[in-house]
């Protein structure tokens, strides 16, 4: 990890609810209630540019521009909750989500931009999920994760001194939620960390879900999220699994590739090696860190 001084910040701890080839890595560092209606709108405005192509899982995909200087969210940018287009249900819902999140995060950011960043992680989880009685917990988790990235840098400048990793996919559905879900195990809060796709998945797969319950981790905490600019940038070190130049690049991040396959259409045996590939390569992460980890008893299971 690049050498940086790190002022203060109080730590965060974000709750939690409900045949493969090695793996290589290159680096570059580079300048509920149930039922509720979901109808989003338009695109997130922290989500790719417009005329970015938007791959699946897997799939082969072009270069993308440099991602914009400007941080999203800014105050401003979306309306406000009482002024938001939505059914009286779905908005009372959000505004009780609004508002443990803004007492959270009370005295490091301001209602509005809470208010923004609920409105924006809702519609952004609501395009295209299929899990619609569970998105108003997605969207207090995925608002809180976003402002731990927001609150945990200050114009451009880190204000933590534990390392920050963004594990990105295009779908969100697997490889990167086993990424991030052997990191949390591995270092729980000594790392900050999040998974993100281009183009996010509905729900994650079923056979990840299952491997991650038979290590030990607990699937209910794992659910597709769009990219942001505000985790890309908090992020030291970006993981791209199967992104490839369409990762987007912002200067003083480090950019890493990991050549584990897809999970998608692949059984249960298949999945079980490539979550143990991801582990090794998840620790052999963590420790070049300077994280202090055991190695995963999981990567020296031979079985299945």
């Amino acid at each position: 990890m690049d050498e940086r001084a790190y002022p203060d910040r109080p730590s965060d701890a974000s709750p939690g609810p409900p045949t493969t080839s090695p793996a290589t890595s290159t680096g570059t560092p580079t300048g509920e209630p149930a039922g509720l209606p979901t109808s989003p709108p338009n695109s997130l405005p922290t989500s790719p540019p417009r005329d970015l192509p938007q791959p699946r899982d897997g799939d082969a995909t072009p270069p993308t521009p440099t991602a914009p200087d400007a941080v999203t969210g800014d105050e401003g940018e979306w309306p406000s909750l009482a002024s938001a287009d939505l059914p009286p249900a779905l908005r009372l819902a959000l505004q009780g989500v609004a508002d443990r999140v803004a007492r959270r995060w009370a005295g490091l950011v301001g209602v509005q931009l809470v208010e923004e960043l609920v409105l924006s992680s809702y519609r952004g989880l609501a395009e295209g999920s299929r899990l619609h009685g569970f998105l108003p917990l997605f969207t207090e988790r995925f608002a809180n994760a976003r402002l731990r990235a927001i609150t945990s840098t200050r114009a451009g400048v880190h204000t933590d001194d534990r390392p920050a990793v963004l594990f990105l996919s295009a779908a969100d559905s697997g490889r990167g939620q086993l990424a991030l879900a052997w990191t949390r195990a591995l270092a729980g809060e000594r790392v900050h960390a999040w998974s993100a796709g281009l183009r996010p998945a509905s729900q994650v797969h079923a056979v990840v879900a299952q491997v991650m319950a038979e290590h030990g981790l607990n699937p209910a905490t794992a659910y597709p999220k769009p990219w942001t600019q505000e985790v890309n940038r908090a992020a030291d070190v970006v993981v791209s699994l199967g992104v490839g130049d369409a990762t987007p690049v912002f200067p003083g991040t480090r950019y890493l590739t990991w050549q584990v396959p897809s999970v998608r259409g692949a059984d249960v045996v298949v999945v079980r090696r490539l979550s143990r590939l991801i582990a090794h390569e998840v620790w052999l992460l963590l420790t070049e860190l300077g994280v202090e980890v055991d190695e995963p008893a999981v990567v020296g299971d031979t079985s299945g």
